[in-house]
């Protein structure tokens, strides 16, 4: 582009910057620290219960309501203390899985119950650390980690 003074092209500089990386981050939240309760479904709860998928396991669960329509429940809608399951926030391993078309196939789920560690379930808002999504409710199911990696 010349300059307006000498009508000569002016010189163009070139900086190279550092990579910026951006970590998020959500706090940690421990039980003891909870200002309300945190419901925990560990592994070997999860072994004894007489269930065959995670939304049966969830019919055990105190606050929380499924509703299966379809084959083998194809559809499960959650609702957690009268929220609906619009208003529930479906994780795995702390990462949002929610459909965003609809929250009938919430319940979808890409784990099977040998996979989970343990399932955590916060009633009422979590938006504050979750984003928004989870104005009525939490579940958070946290898998196992393999033992060793690779294929067979």
């Amino acid at each position: 582009m010349p300059s307006a003074a000498t009508g000569k092209p002016a010189e163009e500089s070139l900086y190279t910057l550092a990579p910026i990386v951006i970590i998020p981050t959500k706090p940690s939240l421990l039980e003891s620290q909870a200002y309300r309760k945190v419901s925990i479904i560990t592994k070997e709860v999860i072994a004894q219960m007489p269930v065959r998928s995670v939304p049966q396991l969830l019919r055990h669960v105190l606050g929380v309501d499924i509703r299966q329509r379809g084959v083998m429940g194809v559809q499960a809608d959650v609702t957690i203390r009268g929220a609906g399951f619009e208003q529930i926030l479906i994780c795995v391993n702390g990462v949002r899985i929610n459909d965003p078309q609809t929250g009938h196939h919430n319940m979808d789920l890409p784990v099977t119950l040998m996979d989970i560690e343990r399932i955590e379930i916060l009633p009422g808002h979590g938006s504050s650390l979750y984003g928004p999504g989870a104005f009525g409710g939490t579940i958070n199911i946290v898998t196992k980690v393999p033992k060793e990696r690779g294929l067979e």
